[in-house]
């Protein structure tokens, strides 16, 4: 017995469906629909890297913004790149309004990410004080 491919009905039955266009677009760029991994996941470390160097935990807002920035940028190089994306790379103005909108969305982030990490903080310390409390008046109350 052998196997028979019958991907060819399941695209002309729906050329819409993830199967089809995840089908199609492996054609044009040339691998076996399906495969992931490889150098394509490296990318992903560029912006965290670039978050890292910024030092998240002391600049939230910059390490934000460096991340996005950095991310934005390889989407930016490496889509139009891509055979099966090409046809569908925004132009000039698209790009620029998309970077800042790319970089306001991150901008608020930064800065809800520091409100909260400031929250939780003295949320600790309040939390802290409440039960330091309540362990001395324990020790005031005669039994």
């Amino acid at each position: 017995m052998q196997p028979i491919s019958v991907i060819e009905e399941e695209i002309a039955k729906d050329p819409t469906s993830p199967i089809a266009v995840a089908t199609l677009m492996a054609r044009k760029e040339g691998v076996p629909a399906g495969q992931t991994g490889g150098r394509r996941h490296l990318f992903a470390l560029w912006p965290a890297l670039a978050m890292a160097l910024v030092d998240a935990r002391r600049r939230p807002i910059a390490a934000t913004l460096a991340y996005a920035a950095t991310l934005f940028a390889l989407l930016a190089w490496r889509l139009p790149s891509r055979p099966s994306l090409a046809a569908m790379a925004p132009g000039a103005p698209e790009t620029i309004l998309a970077l800042l909108l790319t970089l306001t969305a991150a901008l608020v982030a930064g800065y809800a990410a520091r409100w909260l990490s400031e929250t939780l903080e003295r949320g600790q310390v309040l939390h802290y004080d409440i039960s330091s409390a309540a362990m001395r008046s324990r020790e005031k109350v005669p039994v």
